[in-house]
C-alpha cells in the first residue's frame, strides 16, 4: 500500500479524509492504479463526522501529535503547528484508551464548543471549535 510523506501537495486541488470515505463501499485496484467508490446502502453509512478543528493528528499511547493544521482553521488560529503534541483535553489524559472510547470525538463537538488542550510542555491551550471550510 502506498502512503504520502506529506499531507499537503503543490499539485493537490484537495484531500478528503475517512468520514468522507466511510460513506462509501471502497475498491482499490493497486495493479490497475484505481479506486472505486460506491455509495454505502443507507442502513449500513456512518453518520457522517465534521472536524471542526482544523488538525490532523498522528496518535500514540500517550500524545496526539500535530501532523498538519488546516488554513483558517480553529488550530491555526489557536497557533498550533505541526510537531506539536496535545497530552490531555479537557482534563483527560490521551491514553492507549483513545481511539476506543468517546475522546476521539472531541473534533467533531458542535461549532462554539470550547475545548481546553494541554499541549507536550504542560501549557493549557483553549480552543474554540468552528465551520471553518
Amino acid at each position: 500500500m502506498a502512503g504520502l510523506d506529506h499531507w499537503q501537495s503543490d499539485s493537490a486541488v484537495g484531500s478528503i479524509g475517512l468520514p468522507l470515505i466511510a460513506q462509501f463501499d471502497v475498491i482499490m485496484d493497486i495493479t490497475a492504479e484505481s479506486l472505486w467508490l460506491r455509495p454505502a446502502p443507507p442502513k449500513r453509512r456512518l453518520p457522517m463526522l465534521k472536524d471542526r478543528s482544523g488538525f490532523g493528528l498522528a496518535v500514540s499511547p500517550s500524545a496526539l501529535t500535530v501532523a498538519h493544521v488546516a488554513a483558517h482553521s480553529p488550530a491555526e488560529m489557536s497557533g498550533w503547528s505541526i510537531g506539536d503534541q496535545i497530552v490531555r483535553i479537557d482534563g483527560r489524559p490521551i491514553n492507549a484508551s483513545y481511539t476506543r472510547g468517546e475522546l476521539w470525538r472531541w473534533r467533531f463537538l458542535p461549532a462554539g464548543t470550547h475545548v481546553r488542550l494541554v499541549d507536550g510542555s504542560g501549557i493549557v491551550r483553549r480552543l474554540t471549535l468552528a465551520d471553518y471550510y
